[in-house]
């Protein structure tokens, strides 16, 4: 099997074949205005959405490789993370938002909880849109891939939505509220 390479005559086409989001409609992205607060957009083509929701604030974090891959300008992104390291970075208030990137699209349901975890840690996201595909995910086919897929959900936070079909998977997850009743 022979690895395609990005190159500059199929660069912006790799691109969209890597990233279906760019293909979308509007109405096929995730709803950036049901979402609370100010929205992170992670490896999910941040300047994509923002084209969509002019009005919603967007902060966008791409990947160092698809910054370079990709020759992204300055334009497309606000951060830049890596696996090591994500910016700190004050966003207030903000949503999570993972729309079929390729950061955690080969990973295992141990590794996708862990990137999630530590991205919240940095931001305390009240709100986490997860969608990918499945067909990538570095787990067992044999196993119960949806328990696995719900392993992923962060400490401290609960699941509002769950949709499964084959190929594709779409998690909602909210921050669990405490209350005091004394």
């Amino acid at each position: 099997m022979q690895q395609t390479k990005v190159t500059e005559d199929n660069r912006e086409d790799f691109y969209k074949q890597v990233y279906p989001v760019v293909g979308m409609e509007k109405a096929e992205l995730i709803n950036l205005d049901n979402l609370p607060g100010n929205k992170i957009i992670i490896d999910s083509a941040g300047w994509y959405y923002e084209q969509h929701f002019p009005n919603q604030k967007i902060i966008k974090f791409e990947h160092l490789d698809t910054c370079s891959s990709y020759k992204f300008t300055k334009e497309k992104f606000n951060y830049i993370f890596t696996d090591e390291k994500i910016p700190t970075v004050d966003v207030g208030e903000n949503s999570l938002i993972y729309d079929n990137g390729t950061y955690l699209k080969y990973k295992n349901s141990a590794e996708l909880k862990q990137s999630i975890q530590y991205f919240v840690e940095k931001f305390k996201s009240s709100v986490i849109v997860f969608r990918t595909t499945t067909i990538t995910l570095n787990d067992s086919r044999f196993e119960d891939r949806p328990h696995n897929l719900l392993s992923i959900v962060p400490d401290e936070y609960i699941v509002t939505l769950f949709n499964f079909a084959p190929g594709h998977i779409h998690i909602e997850m909210k921050l669990k509220q405490n209350y005091d009743f004394n």
